[in-house]
């Protein structure tokens, strides 16, 4: 399997893979532990091999505060985070996988805490780091849900334009989630009867989210 892989090729190539391939491979490696906590030390060995890369520990941190994220320990994780986001902050030269794996967990913190203006906010910044192109068709179908829920459910996610702009979106058009697109693309362009006409429209969709028909309701 991969941990068996990673522990006889990978784990040897500090020095000779290139340093962002390495902590990917340990991030996907650390996976593979039935154990969190187990993986938090993996995590932690493979940083103290790396430590003269510094895009690759900040990789390495970043899994660990996702899989403090998945204890439950939503404290550490936010903590991990925060203080990764002020280290890069403070450096030039960034690998973009290193911001990419940085939003993508903050993304997921915000989306256990039910904020969504914080989550959407993450969430664009995952995908201006992120090629549409190393997204599988689900994952971009994923994102564009989990985001277009965010804008209905926000009290103050104004910049939906962004997402419209977004080539994932697409994902969403044949799919049982068409109903979600055509409401986002009537609301970017201030189509308020158009919008109106796609709640009565997909109803049946809509229904199945208590949560959206709620907001639905209060803007009628």
């Amino acid at each position: 399997d991969l941990l068996t892989l990673y522990e006889s090729l990978v784990k040897g190539l500090t020095h000779k893979l290139n340093p962002i391939k390495y902590a990917l491979q340990t991030m996907l490696a650390s996976r593979q532990h039935a154990d969190i906590e187990t993986s938090i030390t993996f995590l932690d060995e493979a940083k103290t091999r790396l430590e003269s890369y510094k895009d690759a520990v900040f990789l390495c941190r970043i899994a660990q505060a996702e899989k403090k994220l998945n204890l439950g320990q939503h404290h550490d994780c936010l903590q991990i985070l925060n203080e990764v986001k002020e280290a890069i902050e403070a450096e030039s030269d960034i690998d973009p996988k290193v911001y990419a794996n940085l939003s993508e967990v903050f993304s997921n913190y915000y989306r256990r805490k039910e904020d969504q203006e914080n989550f959407y906010k993450s969430s664009l910044q995952f995908l201006a780091y992120t090629p549409a192109s190393e997204l599988t068709t689900e994952e971009k179908k994923q994102w564009s849900i989990k985001m277009g829920m965010a804008v209905l459910l926000g009290k103050n996610i104004f910049n939906i334009s962004e997402l419209l702009d977004k080539e994932i979106l697409s994902s969403l058009v044949g799919t049982d989630f068409q109903w979600l697109y055509d409401l986002l693309m009537t609301l970017g362009r201030g189509q308020i009867s158009e919008f109106a006409a796609a709640i009565q429209r997909h109803q049946d969709f809509i229904s199945r989210f208590p949560a959206i028909m709620k907001e639905m309701t209060y803007l009628d």
